[in-house]
C-alpha cells in the first residue's frame, strides 16, 4: 500500500530543534522546540528539559511565545533561557531544586548570546545599547513625534532582514546573575561578536573588526577584555576570523593559554588569480597574550576546510560547531567534503594532523562540549529532518537519538535521493547530483521534472532531507540539483567563484538534466521546469535566456541586473579596476540578465520579497517590465510578498502559499 504523500499542510507538522546542551554528570538534556502552534496562529519556541536515565521530559517557562537558547549552569542546579515574556528577549534563569523562574536581566533592546561564567556567578551577553543620540540638524527640523528623515553618510547603512542600521553596535556585557549588576565591557562605533569566557573566569576572548577598515567588511580580529571591565587587547595576528556567512565561535583550550579559532586562509585573499567569493578557512592556535599565532590545520584530500556551508541541512543544529577535547589535545570541529558535513577532530599540538571521526552520508549541524567521552550533535540525513544523538569522541558511534522530532516522516512516501556523479564536458572536474523520483511512482509512466538551483553559489546540497523538495516529489515531479562548480565543499578549483558566472555552472546543471533524463527513462525529457532562489534564481534567469531547454521556469529572489546590485544592494558594488566608471556601468548592463529578455520565450514565474536588501526587488521589477515589454502575449507572473526580505517566508502559512504558487507554475507549465 502507497504512504501518504508530502503536502505543504506537512509543514504544520514540522519541529525545528536548537541550542541542544548535554550536562554529563547530571544526565540531563536541555534543548528548545520550535512548532506550529495552532491556538496562537503562529510559531512557538518552547524549553524541554530531559532526564535520560528515566525518560522523564517537562518543560521550563517564563511564560513567552518565544523562548530560547537554553544553557545549564555550571553546577547543574538551574537553566538560563531567553524570553521574550515581558516584551523583548531577556535571560530568565530556572531553578531545577525549586521550580522557580526569575527574571536575570531588563535591557532595552533585549539580548542574545548568554553564556554562564566557568563559577556560575555571572553571565555574559550581547546587546546594543539604546542610548540617544546625539542632536542634529535634523531633531531641530522634525521634533519629537514625527516622522524624521533616514541620515546616510557613510557604507553600510542597511542590512537584509534589518533594514536600515540604526545608530549603536551590538557590545559585550556581563550580568551578576544575583545582584543584576550589568557592565558593558565594549563600547565603539564596531560590532562585538560571538564571545567566550576563559576557563579561569577572568576574561572573555571576542571576536570585532574594530581594528579594521571598512573596506575590509569580513574582516574581523580576536580580543581579549577582562570579565570585570578594563581595556580590550588584540591577540590575533593576521588573518581573518571566520563569522558571517559560517559563525564559528572560539574555543578555550581547558589550560586557559590558547584560543582556537577559524580563519580565512590569507593567501587565497591575496592570490590575484583565485576569485572565489569565499576563501578556504583553517584552525589557528592562538596564545592568549597574543605572543604567538600558529596555523595547526592540515590540507588532506578528504578535509580541505574547516567549516561548512550546506545550503539546507534539516532541523536541528547545536550552538557550537567547534570544541576543544576534554585532554585539550585535539579540537573538533565540522566540515564540508562532497556534500557531506562530517565531522573531524585536528591536532592542536606538534605536527598538523586531521583526521575523520565521523562522516558518510548524513549532515551534521553543531557539537556540544566534550564530557566523559561522550558529546551531543545534531545530525539530519535522507530519512529525518534532525535531532540529537550523543557520539563517543574516540570511535564516532551514536546511539539512538535522544529526541524523536518529526516522526510523521516515518508515514509519508519520502523519495530518497539517488546519487550521480559525471565528468564535466570540460574535462576539467567532476560533479555531483541526485535525483528524487516523484512520490509512489507508477511503473510505465513518465513524469516531468524540474532542476532545483542552490543559491549563494558558495553553499552545497548536503545529505539532508529538504522537505520543499519533497512535496514537489509529493505532486509528482522528480527533483534534480547538483552542487555545480561555484559550490563548496568539493575543493579549492571547483569553489572558484568565476566558474559560477562564466557560464560553467549553467553547463554543469544541463549536464545533470541530461544525466538523470539518460538515467532515469521515466522523466519526460519534453517537460523540465528549473527554478531556484538567490544565485539559483539569477542562473536560472540566464538558462531560460541562452538555451531551450526548460518548458517553464520560475526565479526566486534573483538577481536581474548588476546595476540594481551596485548602490540597491546591501552588499554594495565596486568600480575598482576599470579603466572609468563609465566603462564599469557599461561592463554592469553587459552581465546583467534583464538585457536579454527578449531571448525567454517560455512561462517566466517571478517570486520576491519587498524589503529583500541583498537582491533588491527593484531588479524584479525591471525583469518583470522587460519580459511584458519583449513578449505581450507570453504567460509571466510577479508575485511579491510584502514585509519579506531575502529568503521564503518564515511564517507558515504564507510559506506554503508561496510554495503552493510555485508548485502550481509547474503543474500548470509542465
Amino acid at each position: 500500500m502507497n504512504k501518504q504523500v508530502s503536502a505543504l499542510e506537512d509543514y504544520r507538522l514540522i519541529e525545528e530543534l536548537s541550542g541542544g546542551e548535554y550536562l554529563a554528570d547530571a544526565g540531563l538534556f536541555v534543548w528548545c522546540r520550535t512548532a506550529w502552534d495552532e491556538q496562537l496562529q503562529a510559531g512557538r519556541s518552547s524549553i524541554l528539559l530531559k532526564n535520560l536515565a528515566s525518560g522523564e521530559e517537562q518543560m521550563l517557562t517564563a511564560g513567552g511565545t518565544t523562548e530560547t537558547s537554553p544553557r545549564f549552569r555550571p553546577d547543574g542546579k538551574s537553566v538560563s533561557f531567553l524570553s521574550n515574556a515581558e516584551g523583548g528577549m531577556q535571560i530568565w534563569c530556572t531553578s531545577l531544586e525549586t521550580g522557580e523562574c526569575r527574571k536575570i536581566t531588563a535591557v532595552p533592546g533585549g539580548v542574545t548570546s548568554p553564556l554562564w561564567s566557568p563559577d556560575g556567578r555571572m553571565m555574559s551577553f550581547l546587546s546594543s545599547p539604546v542610548k540617544p543620540p546625539a542632536p542634529t540638524y535634523i531633531d531641530e527640523l522634525y521634533p519629537a513625534g514625527t516622522v524624521k528623515p533616514v541620515v546616510i553618510e557613510d557604507f553600510g547603512y542597511k542590512f537584509d532582514g534589518a533594514g536600515f542600521i540604526q545608530p549603536g553596535h551590538t557590545q559585550l556585557h556581563t550580568v551578576d546573575v544575583e545582584t543584576g549588576e550589568i557592565i558593558c565591557l565594549t563600547q565603539g562605533n564596531w560590532d562585538a561578536l560571538h564571545p567566550a569566557w576563559s576557563p579561569d573566569g577572568q576574561e572573555l576572548v571576542y571576536l570585532s573588526g574594530q581594528e579594521r577598515g571598512k573596506e575590509e567588511a569580513l574582516a574581523l580580529d580576536l580580543f581579549m577584555v577582562p570579565a570585570r571591565g578594563g581595556s580590550s587587547r588584540r591577540i590575533s595576528s593576521r588573518d581573518w576570523a571566520v563569522s558571517y556567512p559560517n559563525p564559528v565561535n572560539p574555543v578555550f583550550t581547558p589550560d586557559g593559554k590558547w584560543v582556537i579559532m577559524a580563519f580565512m586562509d590569507s593567501s587565497m585573499v591575496q592570490d590575484p588569480g583565485f576569485s572565489a567569493g569565499y576563501p578556504l578557512c583553517r584552525l589557528h592556535r592562538v596564545a592568549v597574550d597574543g605572543s604567538e599565532d600558529v596555523d595547526i590545520f592540515q590540507t588532506t584530500e578528504e578535509c580541505f576546510d574547516c567549516v561548512a556551508f550546506p545550503y539546507f541541512g534539516g532541523t536541528a543544529g547545536c550552538q557550537e560547531k567547534m570544541q576543544v577535547s576534554e585532554d585539550g589535545r585535539f579540537v573538533y570541529f565540522i566540515s564540508g567534503w562532497k556534500g557531506q558535513c562530517n565531522i573531524y577532530r585536528a591536532a592542536v599540538y606538534g605536527e598538523p594532523k586531521v583526521e575523520l571521526l565521523s562522516g558518510g552520508e548524513q549532515n551534521y549541524r553543531g557539537i556540544g562540549k566534550p564530557q566523559n567521552g561522550r558529546m551531543l550533535v545534531a545530525r539530519s540525513d535522507f530519512s529525518q529532518l534532525g535531532n540529537y544523538f550523543l557520539m563517543d569522541v574516540e570511535t564516532g558511534e551514536t546511539g539512538e537519538p535522544l529526541t524523536s522530532a518529526n516522526d510523521f516522516i516515518k508515514d509519508r512516501a519520502i523519495s530518497r535521493p539517488e546519487t550521480m556523479v559525471f565528468d564535466t564536458l570540460d574535462g576539467r572536474g567532476k560533479v555531483q547530483g541526485w535525483i528524487i523520483p516523484p512520490q509512489n511512482r507508477a511503473e510505465g509512466k513518465k513524469y516531468p521534472a524540474v532542476l532545483y538551483i542552490h543559491g549563494g553559489p558558495h553553499p552545497f546540497c548536503p545529505f539532508a532531507l529538504e522537505y520543499q523538495y519533497q512535496c514537489l516529489a509529493g505532486r509528482g515531479f522528480a527533483v534534480i540539483y547538483c552542487n555545480f562548480r561555484g559550490s563548496s565543499s568539493y575543493g579549492k578549483e571547483h569553489l572558484d567563484l568565476k566558474l559560477a558566472y562564466d557560464g560553467t555552472a549553467a553547463y554543469d546543471c544541463l549536464q545533470a538534466v541530461d544525466e538523470a533524463v539518460r538515467r532515469y527513462e521515466w522523466i519526460d525529457r519534453e517537460r523540465i521546469g528549473v527554478t531556484g532562489g538567490s544565485y539559483g534564481g539569477y542562473l536560472t534567469t540566464y538558462l531560460a535566456e541562452k538555451t531551450e531547454r526548460f518548458r517553464a521556469c520560475a526565479a526566486q529572489r534573483a538577481v536581474y541586473s548588476e546595476l540594481m546590485q551596485y548602490a540597491s544592494s546591501d552588499m554594495q558594488g565596486s568600480s575598482a579596476g576599470y579603466k572609468n566608471f563609465e566603462e564599469f556601468m557599461v561592463n554592469c548592463l553587459k552581465n546583467s540578465v534583464v538585457a536579454y529578455a527578449e531571448d525567454i520565450h517560455v512561462p517566466f514565474l517571478i517570486l520576491h520579497g519587498e524589503e529583500d536588501y541583498r537582491c533588491p526587488v527593484e531588479g524584479a521589477h525591471q525583469m518583470f517590465t522587460a519580459l511584458k515589454e519583449c513578449h505581450p502575449d507570453l504567460p509571466v507572473e510577479m508575485i511579491l510578498w510584502p514585509r519579506l526580505n531575502h529568503d521564503i517566508p518564515r511564517d507558515i502559512r504564507e510559506k506554503t502559499e508561496y510554495l503552493e504558487y510555485l508548485i502550481r507554475w509547474f503543474e500548470k507549465y509542465l
